[in-house]
């Protein structure tokens, strides 16, 4: 189901895209600055949206959409490889902003009132996972048995 939710994310990504990059050529712009404002406003805002709760156990599919994006404005081959052409322009990938949504959204259901649904739910699945730590189909578990690195 998540992996689902990930490449519809991606897929909803990649229409934005296509919607921003004749922003881009239209403008002429060579502001590297300008194109990562972009792609924060649009591209990545679409494609993680609810990424705290499906992106931890895919936190590599979101990435797509963003080395496309830059891969395109910058007219580069598909198969210039993607640590490469995030290195020489700075930008983190996706995953840590991935990993980054998913700490708050954590950090802010544990400062949550005790009665919360969405605070008994994560106790659950907490607990649950406690008793048997190796069950594949516990979401509590997916970010000890994904190498984050």
């Amino acid at each position: 189901m998540f992996r689902v939710q990930a490449n519809n994310a991606v897929k909803k990504g990649v229409a934005a895209t296509g919607s921003v990059l004749p922003i881009v050529h239209l403008s002429q712009s060579a502001s590297l600055q300008s194109w990562k404002q972009l792609f924060q406003s649009f591209c990545e805002s679409t494609t993680l949206y609810a990424a705290e709760i499906w992106g931890l156990p895919y936190t590599d599919i979101p990435k797509r959409c963003q080395t496309n994006y830059f891969k395109s404005i910058l007219h580069l081959p598909r198969n210039t490889p993607d640590c490469l052409m995030r290195y020489d322009m700075g930008i983190a990938t996706l995953k840590w902003m991935v990993i980054k949504k998913a700490l708050r959204w954590y950090s802010k259901v544990l400062d949550m009132e005790d009665q919360r649904y969405l605070k008994r739910c994560l106790t659950r699945l907490r607990a649950l996972a406690e008793r048997a730590p190796s069950s594949w189909n516990n979401w509590y578990l997916f970010p000890s048995q994904r190498n984050l690195q």
